[in-house]
């Protein structure tokens, strides 16, 4: 009997479609991955659009689902964006959730945990603590020492961490005490499709 492969379906998560690079190698992934074994998915809540054209042209389903900042963030706020995020994780069959940024990989690891998926964030700078986004804004208030308790704390909810390159690997693993084992370095590329 011949087996038959399941497609996965991979839900991408970050804060916005911005003109950075984290963004530009999520676009160019989304465009390159073989559609024939996963269906992408992509979830932002920023409303920065540079690569938006790019992404929808890549065939991935994109929501976009508006998260205010710097306002009055309360509670019940963060309860209906991942009750959001949620159902469409059940209601399209994720089986796994990839993130990319600090406030993504937060919020990724919270509602992978509460949707029981397994979840891959990815980690793109050595200065992990000059990318705390403005989610993280209330960190601000306390020293550096109270992120790293709460990354600690956090790390250990993700299946494996992504990172792009070694020196990232040992500085997370050396400040989380994150198994380095789980850690798997992704070094930069470039795109050789350029015209």
């Amino acid at each position: 009997m011949e087996k038959i492969n399941k497609k996965i379906n991979i839900l991408y998560f970050i804060n916005g479609l911005g003109s950075g690079g984290t963004e530009r190698h999520l676009a160019e992934l989304l465009q390159s991955i073989d559609k024939n074994r996963i269906n992408p998915y992509l979830i932002y809540y920023r409303n920065d659009n540079f690569y938006l054209n790019d992404v929808n042209n890549s065939g991935a389903k994109v929501f976009y689902i508006p998260k205010r900042r710097r306002d009055k963030f309360l509670f019940w706020r963060m309860i209906l964006f991942i009750n959001a995020i949620i159902k469409i994780i059940k209601d399209n069959g994720i089986d796994l959730i990839h993130s990319y940024g600090v406030g993504s990989n937060y919020w990724a690891r919270i509602i992978g945990k509460l949707s029981g998926r397994k979840i891959i964030i990815s980690i793109r700078s050595t200065r992990l603590e000059d990318r705390v986004s403005s989610f993280e804004k209330f960190l601000s208030k306390f020293d550096l020492s109270s992120w790293y308790i709460l990354e600690k704390f956090l790390c250990r909810l993700a299946s494996r961490v992504i990172v792009n390159s070694g020196a990232i690997k040992e500085i997370y693993s050396r400040r989380t005490k994150y198994d380095k084992n789980k850690i798997i370095v992704i070094n930069n590329g470039f795109n050789l499709l350029i015209k």
